[in-house]
């Protein structure tokens, strides 16, 4: 899932765009213990926060309204992480660390997403 078109999953409004960390070679260990590069997107009552994107590849800014199927970034390998991947997590608040807040189900087409798959709209 590296270099694939990430399009924007809700409505919303861009809060904050992290877009500063190299993309590391697969299994290298050598990023930082972080989500790289990210979107965090309100929607709602709720947050989706989206990371290890490509550096240079953000294509929104913070403040900017989103809409279902608009292009967000890259996919990509940034951050602490040993593959290429997408981290999506909905959230109600936003929490000091990602990692540690407490996630709302994110469904996809009616379904609960599935590992290493695509998910296309």
């Amino acid at each position: 899932m590296f270099n694939e078109t990430l399009l924007c999953p809700c409505e919303g409004q861009v809060k904050d765009v992290m877009d500063r960390w190299p993309n590391q070679e697969p299994w290298s260990g050598k990023g930082p213990y972080n989500l790289g590069n990210y979107v965090l997107i309100q929607s709602d009552d709720y947050y989706v926060l989206m990371g290890h994107l490509q550096q240079g590849s953000i294509r929104v800014k913070e403040g900017d309204r989103v809409r279902v199927g608009d292009p967000i970034a890259l996919t990509g390998n940034s951050g602490w992480t040993s593959q290429p991947h997408l981290r999506i997590q909905a959230m109600h608040t936003v929490p000091r660390c990602f990692q540690k807040s407490p996630w709302v189900p994110v469904p996809f087409g009616g379904r609960g997403p599935c590992r290493n798959r695509l998910s296309f709209r």
